[in-house]
């Protein structure tokens, strides 16, 4: 299955929505971010889930700690840490001859950053941000060699 959309959207505004004290403030704004995308990529599969979700979002918060948007660099940062999170997931992708390559590049996420800005909803951007991974998780591949090698085929 593809990345979770709506699941990475309900954790989202779980862990920022209007009920939630501001984690912005507290700086644990990554730990949200890495428990949102960890509920989406659970369903990615290169061709069978990974079994190192739990390493990646682990490593996504620690690339986080202290983060919160309102940084210069807080795109950049989250980018970023988004790359580590799908790189974290490649060992777990791993079978006997499996090859496993995470998305190249950042994920285009810049365009959400401005629905914040207008006032949106924890809802309507974990939607946003949601539906913008669920496109950038297949850019990942996966070959099952053999003769001839199957793939490369996207992260489904």
């Amino acid at each position: 299955m593809p990345f979770g959309a709506p699941l990475f959207a309900n954790v989202y505004n779980a862990e920022f929505g209007a009920n939630v004290p501001s984690g912005e403030t507290q700086g644990d704004a990554g730990a949200g971010w890495a428990k949102a995308t960890a509920a989406g990529a659970a369903l990615v599969m290169a061709p069978a889930p990974s079994s190192t979700i739990s390493v990646a979002e682990q490593a996504m918060a620690g690339q986080l700690a202290g983060w919160n948007s309102d940084n210069d660099n807080a795109g950049m940062l989250l980018k970023t840490a988004l790359i580590t999170f799908a790189a974290s997931m490649v060992p777990g992708f791993l079978g006997p001859a499996l090859v496993a390559v995470p998305p190249a590049g950042p994920p285009p996420i810049d365009s959400v950053f401005s629905m914040g800005d207008a006032g949106a909803d924890a809802l309507s951007m974990g939607n946003a941000f949601g539906g913008i991974l669920a496109s950038w998780f297949p850019t990942g591949t996966f070959i099952i060699p053999g003769v001839p090698p199957i793939g490369p085929l996207p992260w489904i």
